[in-house]
């Protein structure tokens, strides 16, 4: 395990071993995923993307959303 300091900037240094096993440079995206409990910091490859496809096949987007806001909004109070 890896520690690192978040800057005043709120940025979150990523240590050079890390970055080399993911392939991680300059430019690269991430997702920052936050599950209540821990934050988790997903580099978008290629391999990613496809292992999305078809995650909301079915969904109605709008409503979604609104589901997740209103928890969001009960969670906060």
């Amino acid at each position: 395990m890896k520690t690192s300091q978040i800057t005043q900037k709120g940025q979150v240094l990523i240590p050079i071993s890390i970055r080399k096993k993911y392939g991680l440079t300059t430019g690269s995206k991430v997702i920052v995923s936050d599950d209540g409990q821990n934050i988790k910091v997903i580099p978008i490859t290629s391999v990613s993307i496809r292992s999305m496809a078809g995650i909301l096949k079915g969904k109605n987007l709008s409503k979604a959303l609104l589901e997740s806001r209103k928890k969001e909004k009960a969670a906060n109070r």
